[in-house]
C-alpha cells in the first residue's frame, strides 16, 4: 500500500507538489527566508498558482454567484484602508499590509477552490499532517533543550516557549498555535469520518493535537476547540461522525484511566479561571479588554476615515493594536472597512450553510473551521497571515464545487479544473 501510494504521488505534477509542501509547511510562520511576512510556505503556493495559471486550472469565479460580492467585500476592505491611510500618510504600510491581504483573500481562494476532489483529499491530509508533524518537532526541541527557557529562547525567539510554560511552537505565539489546533480537529474529524485515516494514526494524531492544545494553555483556544468540534458533530449526520467520535471517546477515557498530570501553566492560565469563573485570571484578559474598551472610543471617530494601517498603536493611550479584527478595520479603515469584512464574512458562512441540504458531512467541516476562525478574530488583530485563511478556504472547497471528497467522483467539476 505504501509502495502504491508514493507511486500515485510520483505521477502528480509539480504544481500539486509545490501545493501539498506549501500546506504542510504553513503552520511554520517563524521560518522565513527573509526578513519580510512571506514564508516558504507562501512562495510554494505562489509558485503553484502561476504554474495552474499557465496551464489554464484556475477557476475565475471561485465563489461561484457570490465571488462577485466577495470581490466587493475586498474592494470595501482594502478601499477603507487605503483612503483612511492616505489621509494619515501611512501609504507605505498599506502597500505592505494589502499586499498581505490581497494574497490571503484572492491568491488563496483562486488557488485552493480550483482543487479536484482527489487533489482536495491530499491536500487535507498534508494540512492535518503538517500540524501534527509541527508538534511532534516542537515537544522533541523542548525536552532536547530539558525545557529550558533561557535556551530555547536565545535560539527560537521568546514564544516558541514561554518563561511562564506556554508553547508558541513555530508559530512563535501560543495564541496561533492554539488557533491552528482548533481549526485543524475538524479536518482530523472529517478525514476518518470518510476511512481516510485509520483508527490508530487519528487516536494519535488526535493526542497529540490535544496534549498540544493543554501547552498553549490558551482560553481562548480551548473554547474555539471545543466550540469548533460541537459545532462539527451536531451538524454531521449520526453515521458518519460516529468513527470521529469513538475514537475521541476513547482518548477520552485513556487520559481519565491514566489521571495524566496536566501542564502547570494550563492550570493556572485555564483550570483556575473554569473553575473560579473568574476570568481575569486568564493571563492577558485584563489588558486586552482595556484595549477593546479604548478602541469603542476611538470608533466613535472613525465612521468615515480611520487612523490608516497600523497607525492604532499610534494613538493608542496603550501603544498596541487593539486584539479585535472588527474593531481593529473599523478604527484603521473605518466603517466601510469593518462593512467590506462582514460581507467577506457572509459569503463564507453562506458558502457554507447553503450546502447543509446536500453535503452536510461537508458543510459541516467548512462551517466548525469558520467558527474556530471568527472566534479567534475576536482575539486577534490583522489576521493577512495564509495560515489563518487557509484552513477556511481549503474547507469550502467541497461545498462550493460539490465535491465529495470521500472515495466518491466530484458532482460537478468545472471546465479546466484540476483532478
Amino acid at each position: 500500500m505504501i509502495a502504491h501510494r508514493i507511486r500515485a504521488l510520483g505521477r502528480l505534477d509539480l504544481a500539486d507538489h509545490a501545493l501539498l509542501l506549501g500546506v504542510f509547511l504553513a503552520t511554520y510562520l517563524s521560518i522565513r527566508p527573509w526578513a519580510v511576512f512571506v514564508t516558504i510556505s507562501d512562495l510554494l503556493i505562489l509558485a503553484a498558482g502561476v504554474l495552474m495559471l499557465l496551464t489554464g486550472r484556475l477557476i475565475l469565479r471561485p465563489f461561484g454567484s457570490a465571488t462577485g460580492l466577495w470581490f466587493i467585500g475586498l474592494a470595501l476592505l482594502l478601499g477603507g484602508l487605503f483612503i483612511s491611510s492616505l489621509n494619515s500618510g501611512a501609504l507605505e504600510r498599506w502597500a505592505l499590509v494589502g499586499v498581505q491581504y490581497l494574497f490571503c483573500l484572492l491568491v488563496l481562494p483562486l488557488i485552493f477552490l480550483s482543487r479536484g476532489a482527489a487533489s482536495w483529499r491530499r491536500l487535507a491530509k498534508a494540512f492535518v499532517l503538517g500540524i501534527v508533524a509541527m508538534e511532534l518537532v516542537t515537544f522533541a526541541v523542548i525536552m532536547g533543550h530539558g525545557a529550558s527557557y533561557p535556551a530555547l529562547s536565545a535560539r527560537f525567539g521568546y514564544a516558541f516557549f514561554s518563561g511562564s510554560g506556554r508553547v508558541g511552537a513555530f508559530f512563535g505565539d501560543p495564541n496561533q498555535h492554539a488557533a491552528i489546533i482548533s481549526m485543524g480537529l475538524p479536518y482530523l474529524f472529517y478525514l476518518r469520518g470518510i476511512r481516510a485515516v485509520r483508527l490508530l494514526p487519528f487516536l494519535a494524531g488526535l493526542g497529540i493535537l490535544v496534549t498540544a492544545l493543554f501547552w498553549t494553555a490558551s482560553v481562548t483556544g480551548f473554547a474555539a476547540a471545543l466550540a469548533a468540534s460541537l459545532v462539527y458533530f451536531v451538524l454531521t449526520p449520526a453515521r458518519a461522525s460516529l468513527p470521529a467520535l469513538i475514537g475521541v471517546a476513547s482518548l477520552g477515557f485513556t487520559l481519565l484511566a491514566f489521571d495524566l498530570p496536566l501542564p502547570s501553566s494550563f492550570e493556572e492560565r485555564v483550570l483556575n479561571a473554569v473553575t473560579s469563573g473568574n476570568v481575569e485570571e486568564a493571563g492577558t484578559f485584563t489588558g486586552r479588554t482595556a484595549l477593546i474598551a479604548e478602541a469603542w472610543e476611538v470608533a466613535s471617530d472613525t465612521t468615515f476615515l480611520g487612523v490608516g494601517v497600523d497607525q492604532y498603536r499610534v494613538v493608542s493611550s496603550h501603544e498596541a493594536p487593539v486584539h479585535n479584527t472588527f474593531l481593529l478595520l473599523w478604527t484603521e479603515g473605518g466603517f466601510v472597512s469593518l462593512l467590506g469584512w462582514l460581507v467577506l464574512l457572509a459569503v463564507l458562512a453562506f458558502s457554507g450553510l447553503s450546502a447543509l441540504p446536500r453535503q452536510p458531512r461537508e458543510a459541516a467541516l467548512a462551517l466548525s473551521v469558520l467558527v474556530g476562525f471568527v472566534m479567534f478574530s475576536q482575539t486577534a488583530a490583522h489576521m493577512y497571515a495564509r495560515v489563518w485563511m487557509l484552513p477556511v478556504i481549503l474547507a469550502l472547497a467541497p461545498p462550493l464545487r460539490g465535491l465529495q471528497p470521500g472515495g466518491l467522483l466530484p458532482r460537478a467539476v468545472p471546465q479546466g479544473a484540476a483532478p
